[in-house]
């Protein structure tokens, strides 16, 4: 008898597939929708906590004012709940690639925390190798292998930091803190950072560490993102903090330490300087004056070399006077040996004659005449002889010899001749007679040649002696040709001593003239040297009076910006899924259960007939809800399954195209999204579906087995409306009538059609919504186009060259300073985080921002006696104008001040203040600390220009751009677009299912009056007519309901998806209505298209068979 039954339930799934596959896919869109959507935040933070695991994205951040040491590294390590800490080094650095200027966070790769996930290539490995991310090859054109040349940016050189500027792309990579396309802000170039490197820890010359990346014990193993983790992480920032004064004050005086050491040693460096300039001055002139005392020496020396060589003249004329004089006196002893020689013989000769005379006298004095012949010949000789004489005298004076004895004798003995020659001739011519007077003379003249042989001896001897004297004086001459040739050469020595010594004079000369024009070349170098090195030492000094106990910055996983932005996106998802599923499953089970409960309605008869053949009410009832379950819960686990891995991935995708850096989406089952959907799916239609039943079976089966009586018919509204109703022709009065007739199909439709077409205006206007803000913030709100950040430290002459740079920018329309300060709002419990604004010209501030009511427009004037305060942040606070607010700076300072403006506002808590205001709060006028500026070319070439312009000087800390505010939050909210187009889709697929149900369910229970009218002779397409004119009519009056539903539906989805710091916009645009609409007609003409067939379909006879 069972067997029987659970044919009859397998018959009836084959015989109506048309019901059991719309119930199963609607059930299935509803399940897949709302375990999908509701289980994409899971899957998102999944994904990601996986990503930051497997690359050990830090827990904490720590930054120092003046850097971390490994003493730092090693007492955060001991610290309760720190699994490991690692130092890192990061800067920032320019790259223009020729075609655009890139600014590049330079970080180290680490061993354990933070580590970079490699796409292609490698990591660096040596000190001129580095890993970029993709979109630096994306905007600089490079690639793996090419070199990039980086600069600092600023004054300082960037090889100050950095082993080399040249490095070697070798890598393209991803960092987990760096997941979504942002790089965060930067201190360089136009303010903002554009890609990032990894290098070598070599690489960096840097003595402390930029930061420290920190691991937690137990972090891992807990979800980012959840209340766990976070629980793990607040307790040991806490730890940590307690620990950072005790650090930083150990930081601060090993810094002070290392300060006053390299002061001292600049001062000495700067002392030894000096001094050895000094030295320099000194060895110059002491070098000037020993060349000058060796030139004088030199001169000296040329001098008595001179001496000496007038000298050698001297002695080689004296010489040569020698040498002529001995010469001369050996020509002259020749000669006086000639002349000896002659005498001798002249004596010989005299002998001879007087020997001959004596004869002749003897023999004959006859001869007389003859011997007085001879004594003329006599007298003729001694007058030669006298001639002789004097001729020697003159050899003997050029000798140098006055006398000799033998000159004297000769002259004597000469005299004497000349005497007895005289006194011989007298005789001879005064006394012929006197023969014996010629005798005596004869004899006379005998004595007489006697002593001239004498004297001839004596003259010999002496002319021996003088030969013997010009020997001795020939010796003396060669010994002093001797000392003169040496002489000679000490002079030729000399003067190549003094030719060199001239030429070392020289080179020495040149040397000092080198050295002197060497020293005049460096010594204003050197004085500047020194000038800047005592510069540099008053600067230290500076320094070190300016040394402050430096800060830690204990920065959680919450100051990571992709992290805070990709939970922020999951937690939209969330609050979309909160509120857009739930609708849609409602819908989805609403029109599940009503097809379920019209099933059994025109099963009453099969349902009559199971009792009068003895089966009990259960094992009824159990055949309905088993076909319920089966649809049901088939569908739901379908599209639970379906869901879940589709729709989670789809969003995740659409997200990609902003985080980048996730490498991959999880999407595995959440099991309690999934039995939620199951469970819920199941209940709506299982309890519906049993109280059908139980609503059916209470009573008898012969009443179940006859047709249901017909309500009384009523008079429908237009019915009283005469000259209308009269207007009707018949299929219209029919049409009127049939949808008032059946009210539960009315409103069924109704409602189901409304839904759909509410969900799909939902989903347009969530777009309209999200899209709007940017422009809405930065475009109609905020008017200024950039905003400047102020060094608060800088000079009035820092400030001024600031002031005199944006006065004299092309273009530049206007400028005002502006208070900005981080706060924090309180009224009665509630605390909101927000910023203080406070303009320095109240008479400028409108042309920067815009004061008005959102819903009328109406722009209000600055308060003077109170705060504006933006509208989310007055609604979220519960505050209104004329209620007060507490706003606190820090944990000391805070002010109560009544709202007297309440302004619209779309991004980030805002609070304006005037400065008269600000100052009678706090006692003190504010310090501005930014200025707004505007300016006619808001090209983004023109603004990165300006932004490099205003980051050169030193009074500026920071440049932003409205149009990088806007982009950035049009990026964010761009990627709920791929969401959006999933919720549109998925309302439309459900009002097509829900249209093709209802109609279905129409159809087949209109059975019986659709063949009626084909039988009184209506043709198909008249009978499509009659069906299609309620279909219409209800299809128009379910997109008017759908229309207001869909108005409220969006302003609490609105509200519900907002997140904090975000007012998204209140408005549907008219397009998204026109859009919701013609999909709804779309849907609609298409199902009514496909109903025509089964409207053809229907057998009138067996249609119009008796029930009985």
């Amino acid at each position: 008898m069972k067997r029987a039954l659970w044919t009859d339930f397998w018959r009836e799934i084959r015989k109506n597939k048309g019901r059991f596959i719309s119930i199963f896919f609607i059930v299935a869109l509803g399940a897949a929708f709302f375990s999908g959507i509701r289980s994409a935040q899971s899957d998102m933070k999944i994904s990601a906590d996986t990503y930051y695991d497997e690359t050990n994205l830090m827990d904490i951040r720590i930054l120092s004012t003046l850097g971390l040491t490994e003493d730092d590294i090693a007492e955060i390590s001991s610290v309760e709940g720190v699994k490991r800490a690692e130092g890192a080094y990061a800067l920032e650095a320019l790259c223009d690639t020729g075609e655009v200027e890139l600014t590049l966070r330079l970080v180290s790769r680490t061993t354990v925390i933070n580590t970079a996930a490699v796409d292609r290539g490698r990591l660096p490995a040596k000190e001129d190798e580095c890993l970029v991310d993709t979109a630096f090859l994306t905007k600089s054109g490079y690639d793996i292998g090419d070199t990039i040349q980086l600069q600092s940016g600023t004054d300082t050189d960037l090889s100050e930091s950095l082993k080399f500027t040249e490095l070697k792309i070798v890598g393209v990579g991803r960092l987990p803190y760096y997941m979504d396309l942002s790089r965060g802000t930067g201190a360089i170039g136009d303010g903002s950072i554009d890609c990032f490197a990894v290098l070598s820890p070599a690489a960096f010359t840097s003595p402390a560490f930029t930061e420290i990346y920190v691991a937690l014990e137990g972090a891992a193993e807990e979800m980012s993102y959840e209340d766990a983790y976070d629980s793990i992480s607040e307790k040991v920032a806490g730890r940590l903090e307690g620990i950072a004064e005790g650090a930083c004050l150990r930081r601060y005086h090993v810094l002070k330490a290392d300060l006053e050491q390299q002061l001292a040693d600049a001062e000495k460096q700067v002392a030894d300087g000096e001094a050895a300039l000094a030295d320099g001055r000194d060895q110059l002139d002491e070098g000037s004056r020993q060349l000058s005392e060796a030139e004088r020496m030199l001169l000296e020396q040329e001098q008595e070399l001179q001496d000496a060589k007038a000298q050698i003249e001297d002695g080689e004329a004296g010489m040569e006077s020698a040498r002529q004089q001995i010469a001369d006196g050996e020509a002259q002893l020749a000669q006086a040996g000639q002349m000896l020689a002659e005498k001798e013989q002249e004596l010989q000769g005299a002998e001879e004659q007087l020997a001959q005379g004596k004869a002749e006298y003897a023999s004959g004095k006859a001869e007389y005449e003859s011997g007085a012949g001879l004594l003329e010949i006599a007298q003729k000789r001694l007058g030669e002889l006298q001639a002789e004489m004097e001729d020697y005298k003159a050899q003997l004076d050029q000798l140098g010899i006055t006398t000799t004895p033998v000159f004297d004798a000769m002259k004597e003995n000469l005299d004497k001749l000349q005497k007895e020659v005289d006194e011989r001739s007298g005789q001879v011519a005064a006394a012929r007679q006197q023969l014996d007077a010629a005798a005596a003379q004869i004899a006379s003249a005998e004595t007489q040649i006697a002593e001239g042989r004498s004297q001839l001896t004596a003259a010999k001897a002496q002319l021996e002696q003088k030969s013997s004297e010009l020997v001795a004086a020939k010796e003396q001459l060669k010994d002093g040709e001797a000392r003169l040739e040496e002489s000679k050469q000490l002079v030729s020595d000399g003067e190549s001593q003094i030719a060199d010594g001239k030429e070392q004079l020289k080179e020495k000369k040149q040397e000092l003239s080198d050295a002197e024009q060497e020293f005049q070349d460096s010594h204003g170098e050197a004085l500047q040297q020194l000038a800047d090195a005592r510069e540099q030492i008053d600067k230290g000094k500076k320094t070190l009076e300016e040394l402050e106990v430096p800060e830690w910055y204990v920065l959680d996983r919450n100051k990571i910006e992709s992290y805070v932005t990709f939970g922020q996106d999951a937690q939209r998802i969330s609050n979309i899924g909160k509120v857009f599923p739930v609708m849609f499953f409602l819908v989805a089970a609403l029109v599940s259960l009503t097809a379920m409960t019209r099933m059994i309605e025109e099963q009453r008869t099969q349902i009559g007939t199971y009792k009068a053949l003895g089966y009990g009410n259960g094992i009824i009832a159990l055949k309905y809800f088993c076909y319920a379950m089966l649809a049901t819960i088939g569908g739901s686990v379908l599209g639970v399954v379906v869901g879940e891995k589709v729709l989670p991935w789809v969003i995740m995708k659409a997200y990609g195209m902003l985080y980048t850096g996730l490498p991959y989406y999880l999407t595995p089952i959440n099991w309690e999204q999934a039995l939620q959907a199951v469970i819920a799916s199941a209940a709506c239609t299982g309890i519906a579906t049993l109280a059908a039943c139980w609503r059916e079976l209470r009573a008898k089966p012969s009443e179940l087995m006859r047709p249901e009586a017909p309500k009384g018919g009523k008079r429908v509204f237009l019915e009283h409306i005469g000259p209308l109703w009269r207007r009707l022709n018949f299929t219209q009065k029919s049409t009127v009538r049939n949808l008032v007739r059946y009210k539960k199909r009315f409103f069924m439709t109704i409602f189901g059609i409304g839904g759909c077409m509410a969900l799909m205006l939902v989903g347009f206007g969530v777009q309209d919504s999200i899209l709007t803000v940017a422009k809405n913030q930065y475009v109609n709100i905020f008017t200024y186009n950039s905003a400047i950040t102020l060094n608060t430290k800088a000079d009035g002459a820092q400030k001024e060259e600031l002031s005199e740079a944006v006065k004299e920018y092309p273009g530049m329309r206007e400028n005002m300073e502006l208070y900005s300060q981080n706060v924090d709002l309180e009224a009665g419990d509630s605390t909101k985080s927000a910023t203080l604004y406070v303009p320095a010209d109240l008479n400028k501030v409108f042309e920067f921002m815009k004061f008005r009511d959102r819903k009328s427009g109406e722009e209000y004037p600055f308060p003077e006696n109170g705060a504006a305060l933006t509208e989310k942040t007055a609604k979220m606070l519960g505050v209104g104008v004329g209620d007060t607010v507490v706003i606190k700076k820090g944990e000391t300072s805070s002010a109560e001040v009544r709202v007297e403006t309440i302004v619209e506002n779309y991004v980030y808590h805002y609070i304006f203040l005037t400065p008269s205001l600000y100052k009678e709060l706090y006692g003190e006028a504010p310090v501005y600390n930014q200025m707004l500026m505007n300016y006619s070319d808001t090209s983004e070439g023109a603004e990165k220009q300006l932004g490099q312009r205003m980051m050169e000087l030193d009074a500026v800390s920071g440049v932003t751009f409205i149009r990088d505010l806007e982009e950035s939050i049009d990026k964010m909210l761009q990627s709920l677009n791929m969401v959006i187009y999933v919720l549109i889709t998925s309302a439309g697929l459900l009002a097509f299912v829900v249209l093709y149900n209802l109609n279905n369910i129409n159809i087949t229970e209109r059975q019986r009056e659709l063949a009626t009218i084909k039988v009184l002779g209506f043709y198909n397409l008249e009978v499509a007519e009659y069906v299609y004119r309620e279909n219409v009519l209800l299809t128009l009056i379910g997109m008017i309901a759908g229309v207001g539903m869909g108005i409220v539906l969006h302003q609490f989805v609105i509200q519900t998806v907002e997140v904090d710091a975000m007012m998204f916009g209140r408005k549907i645009d008219w397009p998204s209505f026109v859009y919701s609409a013609l999909l709804t007609l779309i849907f609609a003409v298409f199902v009514n298209f496909i109903m025509y067939y089964r409207l053809r379909k229907i057998d009138m006879i067996e249609s119009l068979k008796s029930v009985e």
